[in-house]
């Protein structure tokens, strides 16, 4: 669940509605495949769009480690 919570503060808006249906469609396969291979959890976006966002969390110190 910590690992969720810390994707959940990276991605806002379509994208976060994108991965909650993702986190859904895993939840009902009941380990399952349900989704093709290759399935993105949600549509990448171009990250000087979000540059400010992308600085606040890296300055923050609390997304460190996750790559």
């Amino acid at each position: 669940m910590y690992s969720l919570d810390r994707l959940n503060r990276l991605v806002d808006g379509e994208p976060q509605r994108e991965f909650n249906r993702f986190i859904g469609a895993l939840a009902m396969s009941g380990g399952e495949t349900a989704l093709p291979a290759g399935t993105l959890a949600w549509t990448p976006t171009n990250p000087m769009a979000k540059r400010a966002l992308l600085l606040a969390a890296r300055t923050s110190g609390r997304f460190d480690g996750l790559a």
